[in-house]
């Protein structure tokens, strides 16, 4: 994908079309703006919102008359948010967390200007990352040293849902960019790694076709780039059990993929077969439960699978 990185907003509707003119094929990364976008100029490029892969956004209050001029732009990989107000009370924020519910490529928020999790960064970030297949970056600044006499007994704000923190220096120039993003992950101190028992679950899959079962002793969602799969079913040849890593694939919209995973049946001993493990849906809903659909191929058939996983109370180990 070719992403040019804007460092500003072009100025008319004549020089926007310019600009679509010179880079037709092209997305727009708009994060790395030197000056943030208040929510009213971006009815300016609303109408090439899809080639939009990039914003730096000041909000005010993030209230109904905020968020209908972000709508056009959900198709975010990198968001940088800010507010005029240091305490944010929203009475009603309903199309605000619904937009943040459609933004589900997101791969970057940062908060330039909060230092630690509050309860509206907390309800953000939750919204961004509840059903994602994979972590939310989350940045924040490094938080200020306390003077000494200070005595802080602010208790910290539980940030729920399918993410990683990370605090990097004040005096560290943020860019939202693949490469840069990177290295503050290789640089920085993780702050909130994701939970593991959070991201760890189990239960049955429905077989589109077949007399067989399929019991999901573990689905843990790892980092970016995989996920770790257990499972036990029985078939036409007897019980089984397989095990394996699959890994995160750009491809069609994204998708796990496990090639040639050994499945152990208990009536023949190891490696008596092979399967191959395409997941297309591995997502977290609301309620904390992960929603998994995809395909099973083994012996050059294709069962497709589906089904509703739960956390597991204890983590568990392949």
């Amino acid at each position: 994908m070719d992403i040019q990185e804007l460092n500003h907003l072009p100025e008319g509707n004549t020089n926007i079309e310019k600009l679509l003119e010179q880079y037709p094929t092209s997305y727009f990364n708009l994060a790395n703006t030197t000056k943030p976008l208040m929510a009213c100029e971006l009815s300016d490029i609303a109408d090439f919102g899809d080639k939009i892969k990039g914003l730096n956004i000041l909000l005010d209050t993030a209230d109904d008359y905020d968020s209908e001029n972000l709508w056009p732009f959900t198709d975010l990989e990198y968001l940088k948010l800010s507010f005029t107000e240091n305490d944010v009370c929203i009475e009603n924020f309903s199309n605000f967390q619904n937009w943040l519910m459609n933004i589900t490529s997101l791969k970057v928020v940062y908060f330039p200007e909060v230092e630690e999790s509050t309860e509206f960064t907390s309800f953000i970030i939750h919204s961004l990352s509840t059903n994602k297949p994979y972590p939310l970056i989350v940045i924040y600044k490094a938080k200020r040293k306390p003077h000494k006499h200070s005595n802080d007994n602010t208790d910290s704000v539980y940030v729920p849902g399918n993410r990683k923190i990370y605090q990097v220096s004040k005096r560290k120039e943020v860019e939202l960019t693949q490469e840069s993003v990177q290295e503050i992950i290789e640089e920085q101190k993780l702050k909130s790694p994701v939970p593991h028992k959070e991201l760890t679950f189990s239960g049955f899959l429905e077989i589109d076709s077949g007399d067989w079962q399929l019991d999901i002793k573990s689905l843990v969602i790892e980092q970016y780039n995989e996920v770790i799969i257990s499972v036990e079913g029985k078939d036409d040849d007897g019980m089984f059990k397989c095990s394996g890593r699959c890994n995160w694939n750009d491809a069609e919209g994204g998708f796990y993929f496990a090639s040639r995973l050994p499945v152990e049946y208990f009536d023949y001993g190891p490696d008596a077969d092979y399967a191959s493990i395409k997941l297309n849906v591995v997502e977290i809903n609301e309620l904390g439960e992960c929603i998994v659909k995809g395909a099973w191929v083994q012996n050059s058939e294709q069962w497709l699978l589906e089904g509703t996983l739960f956390k597991n109370k204890s983590k568990q180990s392949l």
